[in-house]
């Protein structure tokens, strides 16, 4: 495991007891890590793939954005809050889903890479989450599968290639489309 600590610091009833201050704060492997505000790129790419998961989510399952997955534990150390994942319709999520319930989490990692891709992946892995998507700051779309050693890589979606992508259902998109222009404010070509 990458940098856990030998014994957790916080626990999920450290998490749930900070005060709504505004600010997202996650617990990975017994560290609580608060994340600023996201860029306006980050937003778009969240709202954009939202948008594309929601379209195409069967009835059975639901698209969820900014919201925390509990990883079982004595004590939970992993509460990870993806920038979206989809679960089961009728799966508790209150205050945060069990990642039982969980298909796919989404991360897009404009400078959390590292960190997404090592101790949240782990997490992930821990609770296990068979699908998991990274949105680059290319807006590639990394695939990522369960496998017996951990995520394997499935394919990545390059931008200006309509692409299918595999998960708990099929998603097909070209990845140039998922955020509007933050310096113009304009959609990217093709786009309404």
């Amino acid at each position: 495991m990458v940098g856990a600590p030998e014994e957790p610091v916080f626990t999920l009833d450290d998490l749930l007891a900070l005060p709504d201050d505004g600010r997202r704060h996650e617990l990975l492997w017994g560290t609580l890590v608060m994340t600023p505000a996201p860029s306006a790129l980050h937003a778009d790419l969240v709202d954009g793939l939202s948008a594309v998961l929601r379209d195409g989510c069967p009835s059975h399952l639901r698209v969820r954005a900014n919201s925390g997955i509990v990883v079982p534990g004595r004590p939970v150390t992993n509460a990870p809050a993806p920038d979206l994942y989809v679960s089961g319709r009728d799966a508790a999520a209150d205050p945060y889903v069990e990642a039982g319930d969980v298909r796919l989490v989404v991360e897009v990692s404009l400078s959390t890479e590292r960190r997404d891709l090592t101790l949240k992946a782990e997490a992930y892995a821990a609770g296990g989450i068979e699908w998991f998507w990274v949105v680059r700051a290319d807006r590639s779309i990394e695939v990522l599968h369960l496998g017996a050693e951990g995520y394997e890589q499935v394919l990545v979606a390059r931008p200006g290639v309509l692409t299918s992508l595999p998960g708990p259902y099929p998603v097909a998109l070209d990845p140039h489309v998922l955020a509007a222009d933050t310096v113009t404010g304009t959609a990217p070509p093709g786009v309404p």
